[in-house]
């Protein structure tokens, strides 16, 4: 990698990470019975480069060095993700049941540099992964729960769920040589990809029956349809 220009220096707390985040949430009840709960959390997770080394140096002795990445060597490897979560939660009891409903939403992202080098030398060296990674997510359910006070109880509700991942992970090349065999045989066969998205719906709707003619005997039935 050095024969191609790409850089290394010295860097304290190589592997470190640092975490940051924070959850809020409120909580109304404007009658009797009613309620409504809004939450959010927050999560942001940053680390420096990864912490490995090369034990092939000899029998002996060991190297700690990673090749620098990004365009014309001027980062370092990282990876940082971050991640939002929203809720909402709507509930009235009364006094034959309950109903609930709940949205949620999730919103997470992951980013990254990674050096190549090391996996195999010979056709890698200069070349960095530059991954991205993407996924959303909206759920919904609705449920209703009996009170009824009697030997039958009753569960049933409707779920749906949108979700959808993309990953990015192209290769690229780092050094600041450009020309002779080396960049010829490396930069200009570094491959696109992979990239991937995979959206999934789906809809479900259960419902449960409890039965209890005596104590400690209860007979239960259950079904879900699911698409």
């Amino acid at each position: 990698a050095a024969g191609l220009g790409v850089q290394s220096r010295d860097r304290d707390n190589v592997g470190a990470s640092k975490t940051t985040g924070f959850r809020g949430s409120i909580r109304w009840e404007p009658i009797a019975g009613l309620s409504f709960e809004a939450m959010h959390l927050y999560q942001r997770i940053e680390q420096d480069g990864f912490g490995y080394i090369d034990t092939n140096v000899s029998p002996t002795d060991y190297l700690q060095a990673t090749p620098r990445t990004g365009p014309d060597s001027t980062a370092d490897e990282f990876a940082n993700t971050t991640l939002n979560l929203s809720n909402f939660i709507a509930e009235y009891s009364w006094d034959w049941g309950t109903l609930m409903n709940s949205t949620s939403y999730v919103d997470h992202k992951a980013t990254s540099h990674f050096s190549l080098g090391y996996v195999a030398p010979e056709i890698l060296a200069g070349t960095y992964s530059a991954g991205r990674k993407y996924n959303k997510v909206f759920v919904n359910e609705t449920r209703f729960t009996s009170d009824w006070g009697g030997p039958l109880a009753v569960v049933a509700g409707v779920y749906y769920e949108d979700r959808s991942e993309h990953i990015f992970a192209n290769l690229r090349y780092s050094g600041t040589v450009t020309t002779g065999p080396a960049y010829d045989d490396i930069a200009p066969n570094l491959p696109e990809g992979p990239e991937r998205e995979l959206v999934t719906k789906q809809f479900a709707a259960f419902g449960e029956a409890a039965f209890t003619p005596w104590d400690p005997l209860t007979l239960t039935v259950g079904a879900r349809y699911y698409r």
